[in-house]
């Protein structure tokens, strides 16, 4: 008999950490993933850090699904995450 699996429980199981890491090598900051993502660049880092184990599912799946596209980040999202933090810095 197969087992069935909840939604929840897939989020559980994943290796966060790995996601994110696999993100940065398609070239996703933090910054950017957690823009994309609509999370605070903090959450992520917890996340990454596991300092945080699990994200809300709406957002693992985000994850699974931008990694899963392959989607690369845009060069003028990049400056402009870049510069909203100049602003926020001054």
């Amino acid at each position: 008999m197969r087992r069935r699996y909840r939604r929840s429980d897939i989020v559980q199981r994943m290796n966060w950490p790995q996601v994110i890491r696999d993100l940065r090598e398609n070239g996703w900051t933090q910054l950017l993933l957690a823009s994309r993502l609509g999370m605070p660049q903090s959450t992520l880092s917890e996340l990454l850090n596991q300092k945080t184990v699990e994200p809300r599912y709406s957002v693992g799946l985000q994850m699974l699904e931008l990694l899963a596209s392959g989607e690369k980040p845009a060069k003028a999202a990049e400056q402009s995450a870049g510069s909203e933090v100049d602003k926020a810095a001054a």
